[in-house]
């Protein structure tokens, strides 16, 4: 009788830390389904794409699927993205949602956020990227403002102290710190520098101002007149700006999106838009003289220029609008035919999409 009881102990006990794993998963889906009722129709089909394949049993949402199969990673940009998303949305439950699964998966022991973890093994990797981390920290900060829970703001303190302590070299930003080794990388991807999300930061937490400033600097000296592209990093040991031998037009939009006055933009806008009158396309590689490198597209590119059109009110907006009609928002977007997924594309567009609804 007693090796009944015990075994029946020992599968309860199973059970229960099972239980107790999946659950946030549950619970995630679950508000994200109630989410789908109260959006608006595109936003409807990417919500249900992303709850239904790309969220695992534990609520870890899957980078990416690459023909057919999911990756074994978890992103920490992907709860930022998400994040921001449902405030935007005022669903204060997702949102709590979300940082209780990062607060269990993400967070060291040191104080910083790992950007990635493994979804099999649970094992993080020891290692942070910037502009994840400011965006969580960002999307704290917004959730705050929006719901008024102390413990955001909380949140948001233990994170801050984090990117000073990890993520800074002086008074500029670094890209990561590596926790294996416990030494910073001495460069800057300017891409990483969301000056619009750095300035809402220091409103709250004053230490971030001069990173403002140095960050401002930096992007804005980063402009060569005789080129279209911005360099991709600042390398703070030679004290130069690089270019990569293939300019990546994810990381240009990105990087024209963190500047904070068109004048900066102007070479790049010009190019886009030539682009767009010539191909009425935009290609995911290119040279530094222009000669694209690949024909792939990537969605994202455009929804990420709308919102640059849009934040800069550019005239020539209604072109990346009608550009944006021709992907299919139904479900999922990514290469139907291979079965390539990306949760950051999905991610992106429902942002952009909840931007452009909330008229921010």
């Amino acid at each position: 009788m007693r090796k009944v009881i015990l075994f029946l102990i020992i599968v309860f006990l199973i059970l229960a830390v099972s239980f107790r794993d999946y659950w946030d998963g549950v619970r995630l889906k679950l508000s994200l389904k109630d989410l789908e009722k109260k959006v608006a129709k595109e936003e409807k089909g990417i919500l249900k794409f992303l709850r239904e394949r790309l969220i695992d049993k534990r609520g870890l949402i899957i980078s990416e699927i690459k023909n057919s199969k999911p990756s074994d990673y978890s992103l920490l940009e992907s709860y930022g993205e998400l994040m921001e998303y449902v405030s935007l949305k005022g669903d204060k439950n997702t949102f709590d949602i979300l940082l209780s699964i990062l607060k269990k998966y993400f967070v060291s022991k040191e104080g910083y956020l790992y950007w990635r973890v493994n979804r099999v093994t649970l094992k993080p990797e020891k290692t942070t990227a910037l502009v994840d981390s400011l965006r969580i920290l960002h999307g704290l900060i917004l959730a705050y403002e929006k719901f008024r829970d102390e413990r955001y703001l909380e949140s948001a303190k233990f994170i801050a102290n984090g990117i000073l302590k990890y993520n800074t070299f002086g008074d500029k930003f670094v890209d990561s710190y590596d926790g294996n080794i416990e030494k910073r990388i001495f460069r800057i991807s300017l891409f990483y520098l969301d000056l619009d999300k750095i300035k809402k930061i220091s409103q709250y937490f004053a230490d971030f101002k001069r990173y403002y400033q140095s960050s401002k600097n930096l992007l804005e000296n980063s402009i060569k007149p005789d080129l279209f592209f911005f360099p991709k990093e600042y390398d703070y040991l030679s004290q130069r700006y690089i270019f990569p031998k293939e300019i990546n037009m994810l990381e240009q939009v990105l990087t024209a999106l963190n500047m904070e006055n068109k004048l900066y933009l102007e070479k790049f806008i010009d190019f886009v838009n030539m682009e767009l009158n010539k191909n009425r396309r935009i290609f995911i590689r290119y040279d530094l003289k222009s000669n694209k490198l690949s024909d792939t597209e990537d969605p994202t590119i455009y929804f990420l220029l709308l919102r640059l059109y849009k934040k800069f009110d550019y005239r020539d907006v209604e072109n990346i609008i009608h550009i944006t009609k021709r992907f299919n928002l139904t479900y999922g977007l990514g290469d139907e035919i291979n079965k390539d997924y990306f949760a950051f594309t999905q991610l992106e567009v429902l942002l952009t999409l909840g931007i452009l609804e909330s008229g921010l």
